[in-house]
């Protein structure tokens, strides 16, 4: 079944997961040079350029099969991974 953008399941969930993978390491970069302290998350277009400086790029931020921009969690916005008891 193609996706949105031309893409089948299978290419859109393997570039979803590229995407996610290149996110969490240039997360955890970031974390390690601020104290495991996570950025400001209340807006989706402040991340890509403060994640870029980490390498993530640019095109990492939205779904493969759609475009659509992956929304952050406003609730994590400025707190320590520390102070989580799990990752849920």
């Amino acid at each position: 079944m193609p996706a949105a953008a031309g893409l089948r399941r299978e290419e859109a969930n393997a570039a979803s997961l590229a995407n996610l993978a290149a996110l969490g390491k240039a997360l955890v970069a970031y974390l390690r040079d601020h104290d495991g302290t996570l950025p400001e998350l209340r807006d989706a277009s402040g991340l890509p350029p403060l994640l870029a400086a980490y390498g993530a790029p640019e095109t990492a931020f939205a779904r493969p099969d759609t475009s659509d921009v992956y929304l952050p969690n406003r609730l994590l916005s400025r707190k320590k991974v520390a102070q989580f008891r799990s990752p849920a």
